[in-house]
């Protein structure tokens, strides 16, 4: 589509394959994509884009656990903290004192006129959560909780990103207070339409199109075919929003996503 890697560009690729949301990952300063995998903007370019793309905005900032292992490392982190609650929750919160709070930024966002902010944390992999829910209980839902409230109290949405298979703690998610998650449809060991059953109404999914459409090579009609069907297990009785949780990274990615749009369409 020729869209570049910048406010503008990201807002003309929202508009063009007509997406509800503009979602734009969101630090105190901006970065060029050098130190991530993903550009983060200011909370500047947050009130520009409300102001110029005629979209929700959803903030997606760095939760407390992604800015723990930004400064100790995921196998690092794992092997001093992951066995011993209390050593987490020390750690923790000694990021959230060498950082700025996040409550400061998420309050930023909304100044902004952000509507939604999705806190990005990475729980899981394909097989079950990196910590035992009991440590999560005791040292990483508190400050879920209190990020909620926060989030809450400025009427917003709160909604929780992770990869990963998150079945063990999603009750645990739904009690910090989340609106919704955006998760993986295609991590084999969740089952998205199960869950969705299971807590009605409890919660907003954001997922349904996998890595495995957007990478693949070419979308034959068998293949759009068995989306469809995963699809409509999924929407059924509603709370769901069809997207990608695995981001648009490659130019043939948006144009998988572009035949996945006008396949529904026509359906």
């Amino acid at each position: 589509m020729g869209c570049t890697d910048d406010l503008k560009g990201r807002i003309d690729l929202c508009n063009a394959l007509q997406m509800d949301f503009l979602g734009i990952p969101v630090s105190w300063r901006e970065t060029d994509g050098a130190a991530y995998s993903y550009r983060c903007f200011t909370l500047e370019k947050v009130a520009e884009a409300v102001h110029t793309s005629n979209l929700p905005v959803a903030a997606v900032v760095d939760g407390p656990f992604s800015r723990l292992i930004a400064q100790k490392g995921l196998l690092e982190l794992l092997r001093e903290k992951g066995h011993d609650a209390g050593a987490l929750s020390k750690a923790l919160k000694e990021v959230e004192e060498d950082e700025i709070p996040l409550g400061e930024l998420v309050t930023g966002c909304a100044q902004a006129g952000a509507k939604l902010v999705v806190i990005a944390d990475d729980l899981a992999y394909n097989q079950t959560t990196y910590l035992q829910p009991a440590h999560m209980r005791q040292a990483l839902f508190p400050c879920y909780a209190g990020l909620v409230s926060r989030i809450h109290e400025l009427s917003l949405y709160a909604l929780i990103h992770s990869d990963g298979n998150l079945t063990r703690i999603v009750p645990e998610l739904i009690a910090c207070g989340f609106d919704g998650i955006l998760c993986q449809s295609d991590c084999p060991e969740m089952n998205v339409a199960f869950l969705k059953e299971r807590y009605r109404d409890s919660l907003i999914w954001f997922t349904g199109i996998g890595a495995d459409l957007l990478s693949a090579s070419h979308l034959d009609e068998q293949s759009l075919s068995c989306f469809m069907t995963q699809v409509r297990d999924m929407v059924r009785d509603g709370h769901l929003v069809l997207s990608s949780c695995v981001g648009l990274f490659e130019p043939a990615s948006v144009r998988q996503l572009e035949q996945v749009y006008a396949w529904l369409a026509g359906t």
